[in-house]
This record gives structure tokens, C-alpha cells and sequence, in this order.
């Protein structure tokens, strides 16, 4: 529960500053960004939230 309440607390800009990064091209903090949700999202086993993360991780590092 204590994650969930963090999440929803800590988390509530990071999907609008991703978005900002990411057009105002700076890649570098757009990547610095995306583990932390991805952990975060991990531990709670939001497994669509997990693989959008790893799919943006890997857009912003050029992977694809």
C-alpha cells in the first residue's frame, strides 16, 4: 500500500516532465527518468506500466 501511495504521490509529474524532455529533445533526462518509474513499477507489479517504461527506455537510448 505504502508504494502505492508513493507512486501516486512522487510520481504524478514524471510522465509530463518525460514528455517535456523528450520535446525539447534532451534524451540524456528523459532517460534519466524512465528507470525509476520503471522499478517503481515493477514492484508493483504493473506489468503494462513496466513494458511501456522498458520500450521508452529503449527509444530514448536509440535502441530502436
Amino acid at each position: 500500500r505504502k508504494l502505492l501511495v508513493d507512486f501516486g504521490t512522487q510520481y504524478t509529474e514524471t510522465v509530463s516532465e518525460i514528455r517535456e524532455a523528450l520535446d525539447a529533445k534532451d534524451f540524456e533526462q528523459a532517460h534519466s527518468l524512465v528507470p525509476n518509474l520503471m522499478g517503481l513499477a515493477g514492484n508493483l507489479e504493473a506489468a503494462d506500466l513496466q513494458d511501456a517504461a522498458v520500450k521508452m527506455e529503449m527509444l530514448v537510448k536509440g535502441d530502436q
